[in-house]
């Protein structure tokens, strides 16, 4: 999360405020994920576009190289999180589909087949 918050120094508060709400307990990075998920369905178009390029490609590189947890934290409880946003009208796909590596798209039209969704520029 601490390379997340460099990229997107805005979601601090957020950030603070999920911290805030777990207190003692560990959230877990699935918890963690979906919190940012949530923060960039609201926020993604005041992001400047190197900003998106930066944040999609640390999520490749996860998806890449990292162990099976973070794997299917960034897969389930953050692209998930993007996809049903688009679907539901409340994020446009057109922010940040173009930024998408090789991995991450293949896992988006993996779950748009998976649900019968057309993310526009899959």
């Amino acid at each position: 999360m601490d390379r997340i918050l460099n990229i997107v120094p805005e979601f601090e508060p957020e950030w603070q405020s999920h911290l805030e709400f777990w207190g003692d307990d560990e959230a877990g990075l699935s918890n963690d994920l979906a919190e940012f998920a949530s923060y960039l369905v609201n926020n993604l178009g005041c992001i400047p576009s190197d900003k998106r390029e930066e944040l999609f490609l640390f999520v490749e590189a996860c998806l890449r190289e990292g162990d099976d947890m973070v794997k299917d934290a960034i897969a389930t409880c953050f692209l998930e999180n993007l996809l049903n946003a688009v679907s539901e009208k409340r994020v446009d796909a057109c922010l940040f589909v173009n930024f998408l590596g090789t991995e991450s798209r293949k896992f988006c039209k993996s779950w748009d087949e998976f649900t019968g969704v057309n993310t526009p520029g899959l």
